[in-house]
């Protein structure tokens, strides 16, 4: 959306022409989007939330809004060159939008009475946040306090994330994030609890979903080669940041359930926001000063709002996830995301990869596997669910002796 080309240079200084998209186009690719979304999320309402419609457009979900964040962001990123202080505005956002939607649900509540849960619940993997409302602020100090490490973590990852950024490139990133489900899967079941763990289970298929997916970024890595020995460490540093990451807001969104997501997206908001403050006060002064240029262009102004939209929307579409599945489906339909994203920069930053044939097809294998993974998760999802149904309809139709004890007879 913001192409940069370069001008005129000389010894001390490079001018470049800066195009900027307009509203009309940056509008409709977030059309494109987001209402195919709003239909399917309004079939499954309409539908009685069933929860195999749900387990499908919760990752769909994650992934839309992982793309539509990464376009505005780069394009902010470019003209800004200040992402620590767009940091402080989507995460002071996110705290006043959770906050005042969280507030509205307890004043609901409040009037109305506490919904009652469904009957199935507790099998159910679809989150019935409504009866937990209205809040008791005593039932609520606990699970705050249980998931301030998560919210630490959630904090340190924005942070290091953007310092990442200035040292790894994009296949140093594609291949040492796309090791993270490889090592989930075996990290996973050995330090979660079993009470969170207990559902989690991932077949040969699976596992060689995983390894496609690996082989990919690899493939791509070798044919887009950009790697130095700072950019292997930054790599490795967010590897080992995101992997105890993911794993932690796993386990403890199950102790939380008496927190509604949007809850702990605010207190998640309102830590990021102090830091990342001080750091844009301390290093981006010149954001503030340059301010007033921002706010006369309707496009710039346009993609920040859109960007604290897409933030958000990321943020609570990993905790639902999350709530739903494991941390290894989370990181595989993260890094699913992410290789959607290089499609954009195609389309979007005139990026030369379809010159390259080999590039195409590594793509298009991590791909691939991500939608294997997610096909078969499906699948198994189902198999455990069909045994018990046969279980619940023998139990409803007894036959021989016990039909005889039953009636009396």
């Amino acid at each position: 959306m913001v192409p940069v080309q370069p001008h005129s240079h000389n010894t001390f200084a490079t001018a470049v022409d800066v195009d900027i998209a307009t509203p009309e186009i940056i509008v409709s690719v977030y059309l494109l989007l987001y209402v195919p979304l709003a239909m399917a999320w309004a079939y499954f309402v309409h539908y009685g939330y069933q929860e195999k419609h749900y387990l499908i457009l919760v990752p769909f979900t994650l992934c839309a809004f992982t793309v539509g964040l990464d376009l505005v962001n780069q394009s902010l990123s470019t003209l800004t060159a200040a992402p620590m202080a767009l940091t402080t505005i989507q995460a002071g956002l996110m705290f006043a939008i959770t906050a005042v939607w969280t507030l509205g649900c307890h004043i609901y509540g409040s009037f109305t009475g506490r919904v009652a849960a469904r009957q199935d619940e507790g099998s159910s993997r679809v989150p019935s946040e409504l009866s937990l409302y209205p809040l008791s602020c005593g039932s609520l100090v606990y699970p705050l306090l249980r998931w301030m490490p998560a919210a630490l973590w959630f904090v340190a990852y924005q942070l290091i994330n953007h310092e990442v950024s200035l040292y790894c490139s994009l296949s140093e990133r594609t291949v040492f994030l796309n090791l993270c489900p490889l090592c989930a899967v075996f990290i996973e079941p050995l330090v979660l609890p079993s009470s969170v763990s207990r559902g989690f289970s991932v077949s040969f298929s699976s596992k060689m979903a995983l390894i496609t997916m690996a082989s990919g970024a690899l493939l791509f890595s070798l044919q887009y080669p950009d790697f130095s020995a700072n950019g292997a460490r930054a790599a490795g540093l967010l590897v080992a940041i995101v992997l105890p990451y993911r794993l932690l807001q796993r386990m403890l969104l199950a102790e939380c359930r008496e927190a509604p997501a949007s809850l702990l997206c605010a207190v998640d908001g309102l830590l990021l926001m102090l830091p990342a403050g001080v750091l844009t006060t301390l290093d981006e002064r010149f954001f503030l000063e340059a301010w007033n240029v921002w706010l006369r262009n309707p496009s710039i102004m346009l993609m920040l709002a859109l960007s604290v939209f897409a933030f958000v929307g990321n943020h609570m579409a990993v905790l639902y996830l999350l709530k739903a599945t494991s941390a290894t489906s989370t990181l595989v339909f993260s890094n699913l995301s992410n290789f959607v994203v290089v499609f954009e920069g195609i389309v979007f930053f005139s990026d030369p990869v379809l010159q390259a044939p080999l590039v195409m097809a590594g793509i298009i294998f991590s791909l691939f596997g991500g939608v294997w993974y997610a096909v078969d998760q499906q699948e198994s999802r189902k198999s455990p669910q069909e045994p018990a149904k046969q279980r619940q309809g023998s139990d409803g139709h007894l036959g021989g002796p016990e039909a005889d004890v039953a009636n009396g007879t």
